[in-house]
């Protein structure tokens, strides 16, 4: 969480849902981060989407021997 002073547990961290890189500790930090946040999170976002997808793998295909 980039908030100072600020702990928890890592599984109960929530992520920035745009991005998926930045990392709160609570939806309060979350909102009190997003001016810092927003520039580098929507650049990042464009950039990501200007790639080229990876093939997906599907599990539903038998395994080869």
């Amino acid at each position: 969480c980039p908030v100072p002073n600020r702990t928890v547990e890592r599984k109960k961290m929530l992520y920035c849902t745009q991005c998926r890189v930045a990392n709160y500790c609570s939806r309060e930090c979350q909102v009190a981060h997003w001016p810092e946040h927003k520039d580098g999170c929507l650049k990042y976002t464009e950039k990501k989407a200007k790639l080229p997808k990876s093939p997906v793998r599907n599990s539903s295909y038998p395994k080869a021997a």
